[in-house]
């Protein structure tokens, strides 16, 4: 017998670090009767909505990974939700890509390895070949 989304989100997604662990057997498990049957009320699927908002909006990476992964399941096996929920959770999604936590002030060792892989900020070393053309006439930098 399978497991109700209430019950689910009450044993296995009750904190962050719960989540994280069941995560792979959650996702596994979660199938559309699980969102089409009766015995889901509409408190359940505000509930199971509301755990998978919660875990996107967690400060913690692992938190988030987490809710990103149910929501893609969610929206694979729950096209109503999908439907209901989409914009919220893109949304999130999007902010996460906009903020590079590894160029940020705090952590200046990541930030300086950041802008040397991206070259952004640094000024590239030009030796006197790379500044002559031909004859050796010195050409501008760009």
């Amino acid at each position: 017998m399978q497991q109700t989304l209430e019950s689910i989100v009450q044993l296995q997604l009750a904190t962050e670090t719960t989540s994280v662990f069941h995560l792979p057997a959650v996702l596994e498990s979660l199938t559309e009767e699980h969102f089409q049957s009766p015995s889901l009320s509409s408190a359940g699927r505000t509930k199971w909505i509301a755990r998978v908002n919660s875990l996107l909006h967690s400060k913690e990476p692992a938190g988030r990974w987490a809710g990103a992964c149910l929501a893609r399941r969610t929206a694979a096996v729950s096209k109503e939700i999908l439907l209901e929920c989409a914009n919220g959770w893109i949304g999130v999604a999007l902010l996460w890509f906009s903020v590079c936590p590894l160029a940020s002030p705090k952590n200046t060792t990541l930030s300086k390895k950041t802008r040397l892989l991206t070259g952004v900020g640094i000024e590239k070393k030009r030796t006197r070949s790379s500044l002559t053309r031909g004859h050796g006439a010195p050409c501008r930098a760009v």
